[in-house]
């Protein structure tokens, strides 16, 4: 393998790496600011707002590393596809973490447990919600093009 080959994949490997690291924390925070409302926890709600922040310059390094690689390695095809879905997938991981800051906003200005009917249809929601939000990555992850279009109707129910 040349050296730009090995460069490629590098620079390949660290978008992917740094994608699964922010998807993971993406899912967490979403899974913790669903759970805070249903206990009613504002601690991990303030800290769940907090950490947003960390998330937000991950997100902006990504996209970074993205324009970086296209000008660098001036890609086609494959890898050019990959660059696109990661910018299409930074930006929706973004936005779901800014979902979970809203979430634990909203359980401090509500600073009380949701009533028990309420509740089984929120922690209902965030499960369903999760385990989309999961196997989407997953599938961008081991790049499985089945089990992306698995998660599509997952989102229409």
């Amino acid at each position: 393998m040349s050296h730009y080959e090995e460069r490629l994949e590098h620079d390949l490997q660290e978008i992917r790496d740094r994608t699964a690291a922010v998807g993971a924390e993406v899912e967490e925070a979403f899974r913790q600011a669903v759970h805070a409302v249903l206990i009613s926890d504002t601690s991990l709600s303030s800290r769940l707002i907090l950490g947003d922040m960390p998330i937000n310059r991950e997100v902006r390094k990504i996209d970074q590393l993205c324009h970086e690689f296209v000008a660098l390695h001036l890609p086609s095809a494959g890898h050019l596809r990959f660059v696109s879905s990661a910018l299409r997938l930074n930006i929706a991981l973004e936005r779901i973490g800014d979902y979970a800051v809203t979430i634990a906003r909203e359980q401090v200005q509500l600073a009380a447990i949701p009533p028990k009917a309420l509740a089984a249809d929120l922690e209902l929601l965030g499960e369903q919600t999760s385990l989309m939000l999961h196997q989407a990555l997953e599938a961008f992850n081991s790049r499985n093009a089945d089990l992306a279009r698995g998660t599509k109707p997952m989102g229409e129910q």
